[in-house]
């Protein structure tokens, strides 16, 4: 067999791995976490706007006034942030996502571990495309 069918082979591997590396695993893409703050318990918000996937166990989520969190969650749903289609807020207070409430994704809950703000505009500048956004669900819980 010649080494043509072979070397074509990887090299459609490669750009097929890369195409569907999520943001923040591209090569030459900066890493979200050099513009992320410090971990926060809980913010106030008005409007959860969009979503995409960062890594295997993050999202993150636009809100109102041009607000970007990164999201870490919990086991198992880590497998869960690079299939799903929709995610949605299941709040223990209205309007106020903490650590510890759930995001729902296609169905499964899923339990914060961290939020951490991120300066969006920063790390796009940096030369992040920060992937495409996906639906979002409904808020639900809180009173």
């Amino acid at each position: 067999m010649s080494m043509m069918p072979k070397s074509f082979l990887v090299v459609l591997l490669a750009g097929l791995s890369a195409a569907c590396a999520l943001p923040g695993e591209r090569s030459g893409e900066p890493d979200y976490s050099a513009y992320a703050g410090e971990p926060i318990g809980d913010f106030r918000f008005v409007n959860f706007l969009e979503w995409r996937p960062l890594a295997d166990k993050q999202v993150l989520l636009r809100f109102d006034r041009g607000r970007y969190y990164a999201l870490t969650l919990r086991e198992p749903c880590i497998s869960q942030t690079r299939e799903a289609d929709r995610l949605s807020l299941d709040l223990a207070i209205s309007k106020r996502l903490r650590v510890n409430d759930r995001v729902i994704l296609d169905g499964t809950p899923c339990i914060v571990d961290e939020i951490r703000p991120l300066d969006y505009a920063a790390w796009t500048a940096a030369g992040a495309v920060g992937g495409a956004a996906r639906p979002t669900g409904q808020v639900s819980g809180g009173t």
